[in-house]
């Protein structure tokens, strides 16, 4: 039997216009059990959906120039 817990995450990340926007749900999408990413630019929230460690988000996020907190 697997154990398999999903939890959700929401991040307050910088998004300026819908390039950001794109970059920051590919960057999210690769990462090893992210299932769902939402993305409100107006303000200025992710939600992640899957069995990821909320800090591998924020690592991802700030390795690739964005500032993000949970």
């Amino acid at each position: 039997m697997v154990s398999f817990f999903l939890q959700t995450c929401v991040l307050k990340v910088n998004i300026h216009c819908d390039g950001c926007k794109q970059e920051v749900k590919k960057k999210l999408q690769k990462i090893e059990g992210v299932y769902i990413v939402k993305i409100d630019a107006d303000q200025s929230k992710v939600t992640v959906t899957g069995n990821v460690d909320p800090a591998t988000l924020i690592k991802k996020l700030v390795k690739s120039g964005k500032h993000a907190e949970l």
